[in-house]
């Protein structure tokens, strides 16, 4: 190996963070301690499942996977990771022998794929022209000037819970080079610790910033801050994550299907089919029914009664997910449904509300 071309690398990435997801536990040794040699933060997966619940976590710069991964595969994984950032930098390790799973990936935008064994000359570089531009100067320099003005005011906090926007005027009290801390009610550290994220108010401008460290006494650190646009939602669509009993049941194409929540509004919904060889098209109508559990009308003690209502909708979205499709659609209920369908979103929300208060006690 030469030592120049590392050296080359450590200049442009000792800032950054990078995933490195393989299941053969001495490879993964070896080249996590050499990346560690160039990169601030080296995450570590053995899978692809765990590959993409690291990514989530940990929103690394660049990626590093082996070609065969056990649980999730690596084109899913790949291709659930892209939804989420379409830009993020993937390399792919494989062998020879591992063609045509390699041309399967060959067609996704920033991907690269290196042979095995591997050459650490070859890593080197395919590391350097894999980071963005951007990525090798992560820190928005005019985001940490607006931060700066805002030192110690309090400003809007803007957080989501299952649907519940939790918003409360914090404090930004330490701004540095590469990061920041703010200092935050029990509420929003609870929001900012589930979402791994916040969203600032700064001057009728919105800064969206990544929690990277927790603190003692409510104090957060915050890295990677960008400009938004955040618009708040209005109460007919805000959108709230279903409860286990929420059921779908469509009839499509002369056959019956069972579809799973993911979260409902007045106007919208999102639903889950674990079938991905369905053809759902873009604004085409279908008849939806929703089924759900509902609070009786007793005051002290609520015995729920499994509902059904009939709704229209029109599909708007259609994406891979998790095993199958996740589809988005314009949510229309039938009249003779609109009351007891508020009364479930009213009862859900307030489930939401209590589950919060509950975790934050």
């Amino acid at each position: 190996m030469n030592i120049k071309s590392l050296q080359k690398l450590k200049s442009v990435s000792k800032n950054l963070s990078i995933l490195y997801i393989e299941s053969d536990l001495n490879l993964q040794h070896k080249i996590s301690s050499y990346l560690r040699k160039a990169f601030k933060n080296v995450y570590q997966a053995y899978d692809g499942y765990e590959g993409f619940v690291k990514y989530k976590k940990f929103q690394p710069d660049i990626i590093i996977t082996d070609s065969v991964l056990s649980k999730k595969n690596t084109t899913e994984m790949v291709v659930d990771i892209k939804e989420l950032d379409e830009k993020i930098p993937i390399i792919v390790l494989g062998y020879k022998s591992d063609e045509y799973l390699l041309l399967e990936l060959l067609d996704i935008e920033q991907l690269k794929l290196l042979e095995k064994p591997l050459d650490f000359d070859k890593l080197n570089q395919c590391l350097i022209d894999s980071l963005p531009k951007k990525k090798i100067d992560p820190i928005s320099k005019k985001c940490f000037e607006d931060l700066e003005k805002i030192l110690n005011k309090n400003v809007p906090f803007i957080n989501n819970y299952k649907g519940i926007v939790l918003q409360n005027n914090e404090k930004v009290v330490v701004v540095n080079e590469n990061s920041f801390f703010i200092k935050v009610s029990k509420v929003q550290f609870f929001a900012i610790r589930s979402q791994r994220y916040t969203i600032i108010e700064c001057d009728k401008k919105y800064i969206m910033a990544y929690l990277v460290n927790i603190k003692n006494n409510n104090v957060l650190e915050l890295a990677r801050p960008k400009y938004i646009t955040y618009k708040p939602r209005d109460d007919n669509n805000k959108r709230l994550l279903v409860d286990k009993s929420f059921k779908i049941g469509l009839f499509y194409n002369n056959e019956h299907l069972e579809l799973a929540g993911i979260d409902v509004s007045f106007v919208s919904i999102s639903m889950y089919i674990k079938n991905d060889k369905i053809k759902f098209d873009l604004n085409s109508k279908i008849d939806l029914t929703l089924g759900f559990d509902l609070n009786g009308p007793g005051s002290l003690v609520h015995e729920k009664k499994f509902i059904k209502i009939f709704s229209s909708a029109t599909i708007t979205r259609v994406d891979k997910y998790k095993e199958g499709l996740k589809i988005v659609a314009e949510l229309q209920v039938k009249k003779s449904g609109v009351n007891t369908f508020s009364k479930y979103l009213s009862q859900r929300e307030l489930e939401i509300v209590n589950e919060i208060k509950n975790k934050i006690k």
